[in-house]
């Protein structure tokens, strides 16, 4: 299998290069999402370059009526699969718009578009799990705090069980957060919120000040983190996590959650890596925007 999956690893890389040399212009490959089985030296030596690959984990929430939360948050109210498609057109949108912005001590940006397609296979894989340990239906895919457009955020994410549900909570069943949105209109307080033009949910990493718009944001974002926790709870999860989270997001966490651990930086499980033929440009000088979960597949 490790012989079969070194093929395809070189061939995927010799189709790209050669696709590149036509076009004369910049090009990436897919990305890879490295297990232990396949140790980064073994990609690296084919041109795959790991990015950070991080996550915050929680304890699933076993107070359904305020979560792991001692302070109070904003109510949320739950997404269903129709509520996706709109919600996800937005990000693209906010994606785009980062994107389009000049980044700062680097090069080149990409990303992975989250469309509702890439939500949509996720939740394809969760109903077919459930629907094997016959657990109850995982119709809840997220949810949503903010009553206006433009100033609302919102969370997206997918349970995955690999270990027994019904026996005691085991740390490799998770939900996993796939993304988690602010818009622009929740940050009132603009003065010095951009350095790279967007908001850092939807991308970036700003310095933001600790203004009224940040204390809301962190607010939000606690309030959705809640939301994860409770439903970890009732769906036989042990914890959430969410992959590379932004310093507003950690901030959020301790807000939901004060005994929450340190970031956990990932060396030897799902590591994020990419294979890039741009031309003369490091690894190094690409920033790759919003590498979250709902990447991997």
């Amino acid at each position: 299998m490790a012989a079969e999956r070194g093929c395809e690893v070189s061939f995927h890389g010799a189709v790209f290069r050669h696709w590149k040399g036509i076009r004369q212009t910049r090009a990436f490959s897919g990305p890879q999402w490295i297990a232990h089985l396949c140790p980064q030296k073994f990609y690296a030596k084919n041109g795959w370059h790991p990015f950070p690959s991080s996550h915050l984990a929680l304890p699933a929430a076993r107070n359904f009526q305020t979560g792991s939360a001692q302070i109070s948050v904003p109510p949320t109210r739950p997404l269903y699969a129709s509520d996706l498609a709109e919600l996800c057109r937005i990000d693209e949108r906010l994606v785009r718009n980062s994107m389009s912005c000049p980044p700062i001590g680097k090069k080149v940006r990409v990303a992975l578009i989250p469309d509702v397609k890439t939500m949509a296979w996720h939740h394809a894989r969760e109903e077919f799990l459930s629907k094997e340990l016959r657990l109850r239906s995982p119709d809840i895919k997220g949810a949503i705090v903010g009553d206006k457009a433009g100033e609302r955020a919102w969370i997206i994410w997918t349970r995955t069980w690999n270990d027994d549900p019904h026996n005691e909570p085991s740390k490799k069943n998770v939900l996993y957060v796939l993304r988690i949105v602010v818009e622009e209109g929740v940050y009132t307080v603009r003065a010095n919120f951009r350095d790279h033009g967007e908001t850092p949910e939807n991308g970036c990493s700003p310095q933001l000040v600790n203004g009224a718009g940040y204390g809301k944001a962190v607010q939000y974002l606690a309030s959705l983190l809640v939301a994860a926790q409770q439903e970890a709870a009732r769906s036989f999860l042990a914890e959430v996590q969410a992959w590379n989270p932004t310093p507003t997001i950690v901030q959020a966490a301790k807000l939901a959650c004060p005994s929450v651990d340190a970031i956990v930086d990932r060396d030897t499980d799902s590591i994020a890596s990419l294979k890039w033929f741009g031309p003369g440009e490091a690894l190094e000088e690409v920033e790759w925007i919003a590498n979250e979960k709902y990447g991997w597949c």
